[in-house]
């Protein structure tokens, strides 16, 4: 569960952290230029992070599921 968390949770502070630093460049035209296309090369690993931990989730909660369900007979 930790490491579907840390999953989950690392991209999207990296991509704070980097709107943040974003906010304290000297923004020349073209500085903009490479954000958005580290932006466009970089958006799919917090969505497919946030998709993982979804589910670990889901698959922890069906695991708590089976285990009543094998004390229970």
């Amino acid at each position: 569960m930790w490491t579907s968390l840390a999953a989950a949770v690392l991209p999207l502070s990296a991509a704070v952290l980097g709107f943040i630093w974003y906010s304290s460049v000297n923004t020349t035209p073209m500085t903009g230029l490479g954000f958005a296309m580290a932006i466009w090369r970089w958006w799919p690993a917090p969505l497919f992070a946030s998709i993982g931990f979804v589910l670990a989730l889901e698959w922890k909660q069906g695991l708590e599921e089976r285990i009543r369900q094998v004390h229970d007979e």
